[in-house]
């Protein structure tokens, strides 16, 4: 997985067991309708709560997730959390760290 950022645009790079490869951009301060489940739409905003770069989708039917990226101040790892609300599931959260990885 890769995440880059430039200027207000974050994209996060995933490659696949298969090979394939997905990619995710985000550009803060958008907010725009995006294909969700078979035949549904969702909401998703994007922007800055202080440090923190802030994914927000919103489905109807399927509740509400927000993905929080962040760099630890520390050690500079980022920090990705997610939490849920609404839904089968309820409210789950979920923090995931990662190193960041030499060239």
């Amino acid at each position: 997985m890769s995440i880059t950022q430039d200027k207000g645009t974050l994209t996060v790079t995933t490659n696949l067991p298969d090979g394939t490869q997905t990619s995710d951009t985000y550009t803060a301060g958008t907010k725009t309708t995006i294909p969700f489940g078979r035949d549904a739409t969702a909401d998703r905003s994007a922007g800055w709560r202080g440090p923190v770069f802030v994914v927000t989708t919103s489905a109807k039917k399927f509740g509400t997730r927000e993905d929080d990226f962040a760099i630890d101040s520390d050690d500079g790892r980022l920090i990705m959390t997610t939490i849920t609300k609404g839904g089968r599931l309820g409210k789950v959260e979920i923090t995931r760290v990662y190193d960041r990885v030499k060239p």
